[in-house]
């Protein structure tokens, strides 16, 4: 059955403004415990579980088709043994558990003190004003959230009296022009323009779309200050429009001479595309807007309202899909804008979510959750002390603002502030909060010492009132209760399965040697072969692969870099083959198994010797550089690798060969002729390999064709099927180990914790709850 609740009637309350009317279904936030207790429905040994508990039991274990009740039964029995026996020997939580469920608690209580039946009807209430638009204009009268009660009385008689002025005929927009406080649409009398639903604050929305057009709003609080608001027009919404825009920017420093210049440019573009140019190609070729010009100067979808640039917004709803606007001013500069999509509003199931998360995350989140709160605060025996308070404000001074507010202990008659059913809060405990707080806090201009002071109370009184309800959830309502003795108990079990099994089953390493000898059939190593797998769509380069294989190691990788020429006779290092030494340097570093020749050649006209020298000097430079001399080959060809008998430069040279002592970069140079190239060494056992099973697990080379690749399989070595030692099997040993040790604890504690189940009632509950989930 649907209530009617009133969102609110604030003029010196949460909020200001026209009665707004939500309807909210009954929520699971009330029930409430003072119902009659239900008749248990399962009982361990002297634990009795009652619906909710049941319930909140289910919903914990997340029930899947799959799960079916009798396995799910027997699991909330056992851990309810585990967790009996951990009470009975006296398992506590600790002090870091003990936060974590405080904070679990505290996030939790949300879901139950926030009433989601007002959630769903806010949903909908603004998904139904999103269907239209409204065209306002308004008043701002700035005052301090937490100024005085009389200057906030001023302030509110100052708005009524405005209000007042304009109803007796004088200009809404002239008293907007002299009195308004807000400087975005003060200098155009107040107007606020066409927006709808979720773009402005909750309360101001509110008195927009509560207000007949024509009328004005009655006053409006927020934070800011108080507002009136005058509506103009109401009108069915406009939909969403997807535009593209060529800009051409014009900095907000900048003079009027840029303004026209970059007006030239737009306008020369706009004729362009008039006559026939593509829109697309001249923005991506000339729009300074750089996040859209790729895409052709794409912007995401846009309402009425949401844009600042109001004259950009106006000409973009206003052209025909396709068409192209004329050069239309913003602050940022010049815009050509092309509309590509009209978009009608979506149904609500698909908006549902999205308007639920911002409504519960925005102003209306914080009207929501005040809400919560107030119906809980009915509940609790509240007295504040304002006289202690108005004395303690006598003691605010431009300490609060320096942050080094101490106010002299003897100065304060420690008396109560405040009072929530038995716990007496005093001055005192108020004033160390103070002290605390204004070190963190952020301030602001034009907040007086006892502006601070009045929002710390504030807060002060929040929080204590909070955590007072918070503290009383449990007795207040059933499934909030279960939920956090649910966390609770899982918490304390946890600290006794780690004792009783997880650490035991680590650290008893006679338990699991005797364990792993009882069950030494369950760790076997089955038949294994040590084999290489070369697979490719080349076959030439299995051929290749092996011949390189098979000669001398290292492993000739025909591959180098390109060799280095001498003047005749000449041997020292120039500048420009030190860069090419240090590249071959970071060559070795990058590749482990990498060997280097430097082969040394002369021409038949140089000195006999001067290939040598060249060979040792590139060595020394090498070897200065940190590369292992047992990475470097010295070869002194001599004149037996002549390139060119008449182009003696062609022979005066060094040249550079990399070998390896990789198996693995054998590989990698074939995969650079063909990508398809692959070699894989290793031990397969028997049935993991298709390939190696096909072989018969016999020593050998075998060649197979699959799917378009050929393949061949070297198998190096056969290992016979053997027991794992108990280092090898350890990781499984402790997991089967602490399997056994579980089921010996189940055993045990089910002889001493029996149940007693009132199937049916189980079944049934079971049963609903799945159909929910």
């Amino acid at each position: 059955m649907h209530r009617l609740v009133i969102l609110f009637c604030f003029i010196f309350s949460l909020y200001s403004c026209k009665t707004v009317q939500v309807s909210s279904s009954k929520s699971t936030s009330e029930v409430q415990s003072n119902e009659p207790p239900s008749d248990p429905v399962v009982i361990v040994g002297d634990k009795a579980l009652t619906e909710p508990e049941l319930i909140q039991a289910f919903e914990e274990y997340l029930i899947a088709d799959t799960t079916g009740f009798e396995e799910l039964i027997d699991e909330l029995i056992k851990r309810k043994r585990i967790y009996l026996a951990a009470q009975d020997d006296g398992y506590l939580l600790d002090e870091s558990q003990l936060e974590e469920l405080e904070t679990y608690s505290r996030i939790t209580a949300k879901s139950f003190i926030i009433d989601t039946g007002l959630v769903n009807s806010l949903t909908r209430l603004t998904y139904e004003r999103l269907k239209r638009e409204i065209k306002a204009s308004h008043i701002l009268l700035t005052v301090p959230k937490y100024a005085a009660p009389s200057d906030t009385l001023l302030v509110y008689n100052q708005i009524l009296n405005l209000k007042r002025e304009a109803e007796e005929g004088a200009s809404f927009d002239s008293l907007a022009t002299l009195y308004s406080a807000d400087i975005n649409t003060k200098g155009k009398g107040g107007d606020m323009g066409y927006f709808s639903a979720l773009q402005l604050l909750f309360p101001l929305e509110n008195a927009a779309y509560s207000t007949p057009v024509g009328k004005i709003s009655e006053p409006v609080r927020t934070s800011a200050g108080y507002h009136i608001v005058k509506v103009e027009d109401n009108r069915p919404f406009s939909g969403k429009v997807e535009v593209k825009h060529l800009l051409k920017s014009v900095p907000a420093d900048a003079g009027p001479e840029m303004d026209e210049y970059q007006k030239a440019k737009i306008d020369s573009l706009y004729q362009l595309i008039k006559n026939g140019a593509d829109f697309e190609v001249i923005c991506s070729a000339n729009s300074d807007d750089l996040n859209s010009r790729e895409s052709g100067g794409l912007l995401p979808p846009f309402s009425i309202g949401s844009w600042a640039e109001r004259n950009f917004e106006k000409v973009a709803f206003e052209l025909k899909v396709g068409e192209v606007s004329g050069p239309v001013k913003s602050s940022i500069g010049w815009h050509l804008i092309k509309k590509v999509k009209n978009f009608p509003l979506e149904p609500f199931q698909e908006l549902e979510e999205k308007i639920r998360r911002k409504a519960t995350t925005d102003s209306r989140g914080e009207f929501l959750e005040k809400s919560g709160y107030a119906k809980y605060r009915n509940k609790l025996n509240i007295n504040i002390d304002q006289k202690a308070f108005e004395n303690l404000l006598k003691l605010a001074n431009k300490g609060i603002i320096d942050r080094s507010w101490k106010p002299n202990r003897n100065l304060i008659e420690n008396t109560m502030i405040l009072q929530i059913d038995d716990q007496v809060l005093s001055s005192m405990d108020f004033v160390e909060y103070a002290e605390y707080k204004q070190g963190f806090e952020k301030q602001f201009s034009g907040y007086t010492p006892e502006m601070y002071l009045r929002w710390y109370f504030e807060d002060f009184k929040e929080e204590q009132i909070n955590a007072r309800i918070l503290q009383k959830l449990p007795d207040w309502n059933a499934n909030f209760k279960a939920l956090t003795d649910t966390y609770r108990e899982s918490l304390i079990v946890t600290n006794y399965l780690n004792d009783k099994l997880y650490e035991k089953s680590v650290s008893d390493t006679t338990g699991q040697r005797e364990f792993y000898e009882q069950h030494i059939g369950n760790y076997q190593w089955p038949m294994a072969a040590k084999a290489t797998i070369v697979k490719t769509k080349n076959d030439t380069l299995i051929q290749e692969y092996y011949e390189i294989l098979n000669g001398e190691t290292p492993y000739r990788l025909k591959r180098g870099i390109l060799p280095s020429y001498y003047e005749k006779n000449e041997y020292s290092l120039n500048d420009e083959l030190k860069r090419k030494l240090t590249g071959l340097v970071q060559i070795l570093e990058q590749n482990k198994g990498y060997v280097v020749e430097i082969g040394g050649h002369r021409d038949v006209n140089e000195e006999p010797n001067i290939s040598g020298l060249r060979i040792r000097r590139i060595v020394d430079y090498l070897t200065q550089n940190g590369v292992d001399i047992t990475r470097i080959r010295e070869y002194d060809y001599d004149v037996n690798k002549l390139v060119d008998r008449f182009d003696w430069v062609q022979n005066q040279r060094v040249s550079f060969q990399f070998f390896s002592t990789d198996k693995a970069d054998i590989a990698r140079i074939l995969q650079l002729k063909d990508t398809s190239f692959e070699v894989a060494h290793g031990t397969y056992f028997k049935g993991e390999n298709g390939l190696i099973d096909g072989t018969g697990f016999e020593t050998g080379d075998f060649e197979a064709s699959f799917d378009g690749f050929s393949y061949r399989i070297t198998i190096d070595e056969i290992k016979p099927a053997r027991a794992k030692t108990l280092r090898e099997a350890r990781g499984a040993v402790i997991k089967d180990y602490q399997l056994e040790l579980e089921k010996q604890l189940a055993a045990s504690l089910a002889v001493k914790y029996p149940v007693e189940i009132d199937n049916e009632k189980a079944k049934a509950l079971y049963g609903a709850q799945k159909s929910k989930n």
